[in-house]
């Protein structure tokens, strides 16, 4: 206070010596005396009172007193600050901006960064601590500096920043020297000095407000240090009146002491404590507390624990799926046994605990005929290849050759098979599907000669199941079709239709529509027709696409033999499905009427085509064989305004050059 005043008579002398002549005194020198009695009520914690007086001095301080007005802007900042005004930090920000050259920019800086401090804002409050040059402050508020700033880093977790700045206040007379010391030793403690950290908190374990929490610190760090018997000793006895998350922390120190001493009994009444009242418990107490229970073969508590552990990837999640798969299995319930001993495989942390539990996944897999079989065998191969030396492997290539009867994973299937020494009759059936169903797959995948290759495969064992041998004549003949081997697409079809089996197949009726194009591709109008005609007579169920597809292709081969009377009535029935390709039937079917000279009837149908279909590809067609009708009929203005359609409209029209 002495200092203040000391500095506020200093202020005012100085602003005495550059007053006009005319100012006599003190008490006639209303601003100064103003100022003065400001700086008397602030110094006596009479905040709101000094915070008006500086306010009248800054008002009528007129020119020639800067540093005055300075002086009270800062004080009066200040004061509004320690009476929580809420235009303190308004008025701190304001004193910095119109004073850049005042003395007290520190401490401004400062007071701003302990209000954004005070309401938890701690970023912004370190914004404002970097701008402070603590030679500027004085001493006690220097130390605040020190401690608060120190604090700020420390919630920032910048414990490098935090720990220089707490060491220089934490070995001082001031009041913030003990909870800067708390603080230095919990940062020790946090980067794991714990030698540095015990003795620092050794120095102040027994001041007031400190000495209920360091003693857990002490307990902690016996822990960490591995002195369990230590840890034990000191803890125990803290227990007793240990709350909330003291008593959780404690207790996790003496369970995770127990446990790691291999005294499972006394390790889970603590553990239970941490989980039970822990608001978030982590993961290693759930696993603590569950390996404790599944070692005293509780594994029903062990089970409840452990499963807290599925979002982890680290050892301890892999570890806590293999315990957890083991509990299932002794409660008998192999399908929670099931998923977990997968998750534990999916690690590779530990190499034996993946094997283990990769083999028993597989296992129970196929007991349990969960997974598709195409699965459970990439499963026992991955198995067998990643652990060629394993005690299960015999067990493996067991069950492998079980899992192949049913396979659906048709190419690693079909190799596994081959390999298979000596095969059954079940083996070759199987081989025969797995072949059939690979060349599926290599059909859907546009492979068709090597679709072609696999259906021979299956067709090599035909003699075991007649509905698979009939499927694979059939998509034989569809690559081949594909591949626009007409003539053996052709014999494949007709060999297909001529199965008794064939019948039942649900290819049967679409073979017809096929081999109606396998002869239309190859000009054979006469038997395009035949076969066209059977898919439709058996077009019941039959997808409409198809069918109006159908109703096209038999008008096109009446129309190739230049029956056109049929063709047309063909392709009235095609324009007459929207699924199919009306457009197209509607155009063919006026260029009947042009090719049989009615050229009116196939200027109305291709009017009514223009007219269906505007979108059409076959619009610009439309428009050209219309002109050639006028043509022929004479009518040149109608023909010319086709053409000149056709011309503007359809500019890259093949007809538009034309």
């Amino acid at each position: 206070m002495i200092k203040r005043l000391f500095i506020a008579a200093m202020v005012i002398a100085a602003l005495s010596e550059v007053s006009l002549h005319g100012q006599k005194s003190l008490e006639r020198d209303q601003p100064e005396r103003l100022f003065e009695e400001g700086m008397f009520n602030y110094e006596r914690g009479y905040y709101g009172l000094a915070r008006d007086l500086f306010g009248q001095t800054r008002s009528k301080a007129g020119s020639g007193h800067e540093v005055l007005q300075s002086e009270a802007s800062f004080y009066e900042a200040l004061s509004a600050s320690r009476i929580e005004n809420s235009d303190a930090a308004y008025l701190l920000e304001k004193h910095l901006e119109e004073f850049p050259q005042s003395r007290h920019l520190s401490h401004a800086y400062f007071r701003l960064g302990e209000l954004a401090q005070d309401n938890n804002r701690q970023r912004p409050a370190l914004r404002w601590f970097e701008k402070v040059d603590p030679a500027d402050l004085d001493r006690e508020v220097r130390y605040a500096y020190y401690y608060k700033a120190g604090y700020a880093y420390f919630m920032e977790e910048d414990y490098v920043t935090a720990s220089r700045l707490l060491a220089n206040v934490k070995d001082s007379d001031s009041k913030y020297s003990v909870p800067a010391t708390y603080y230095y030793a919990h940062i020790r403690y946090a980067e794991g000095d714990h030698e540095d950290a015990l003795r620092t908190f050794e120095r102040i374990r027994h001041e007031p407000g400190f000495n209920t929490v360091i003693p857990y610190y002490i307990a902690q760090i016996y822990y960490m240090q591995g002195n369990y018997d230590r840890a034990i000793e000191y803890g125990t006895p803290l227990m007793a009146d240990a709350k909330g998350v003291m008593k959780s922390d404690l207790a996790r120190v003496l369970g995770d002491s127990y446990f790691a001493k291999a005294q499972y009994s006394q390790a889970i009444p603590y553990l239970s404590i941490v989980v039970s009242e822990t608001k978030t418990p982590r993961r290693e107490d759930y696993y603590h507390l569950g390996l404790s229970y599944y070692f005293e073969k509780d594994y029903v508590q062990a089970a409840a624990n452990l499963a807290q552990l599925t979002s982890g990837d680290d050892e301890m999640t892999q570890n806590a799926y293999y315990h957890l798969a083991d509990c299932y299995l002794h409660t008998s319930d192999k399908k929670n046994a099931r998923i977990a001993f997968e998750a534990a495989s999916r690690f590779d942390f530990d190499k034996a605990i993946k094997e283990d539990a990769m083999f028993n996944f597989i296992k129970l897999n196929y007991e349990l005929s969960f997974s598709p079989f195409n699965e459970i065998v990439n499963s026992f191969l991955q198995f067998i290849n990643l652990f060629p030396e394993s005690r299960h492997i015999d067990s493996a290539y067991h069950y492998l050759g079980q899992a192949l009867l049913t396979t659906k994973n048709y190419h690693q299937a079909l190799e596994a098979m081959e390999s298979i020494k000596n095969k059954t009759p079940e083996v070759y059936k199987a081989m025969q599907r797995v072949a059939y169903y690979r060349g599926l797959e290599l059909f859907t995948n546009l492979q068709f000669a090597g679709a072609i290759d696999m259906f021979d495969y299956s067709l090599k064992y035909e003699r075991y199941d007649p509905s698979v041998k009939a499927d694979a004549l059939y998509w034989k003949a569809e690559s081949f079709y594909r591949l626009n081997d007409y003539p053996l697409a052709q014999k494949g079809y007709l060999s297909f239709l001529q199965l008794p089996s064939s019948k039942n197949s649900s290819e049967y009726s679409i073979a017809h529509y096929n081999l109606g194009y396998v002869y239309f591709k190859q000009n054979n109008y006469n038997e395009a027709r035949n076969w066209f005609q059977q898919f439709v007579n058996r077009s019941s169920g039959a997808e409409p696409a198809f069918l109006g597809d159908a109703y096209n292709r038999l008008g096109d081969t009446y129309f190739m033999a230049r029956d056109f009377a049929n063709a047309m009535s063909w392709y009235d029935k095609a324009a007459a499905v929207p699924d199919g390709s009306p457009d197209y039937a509607m155009f063919q079917k006026a260029i009947s009427h042009g090719v049989s000279n009615d050229h009116k009837a196939k200027i109305r149908q291709l009017d009514a085509l223009i007219n269906a279909y505007p979108t059409s590809g076959y619009v610009d067609d439309a428009w050209f064989e219309m002109g050639r009708s006028y043509v022929h009929l004479g009518n040149l203005d109608d023909a010319i305004r086709s053409y000149k359609t056709v011309r503007d409209r359809f500019p890259r029209s093949r007809f538009a050059s034309k």
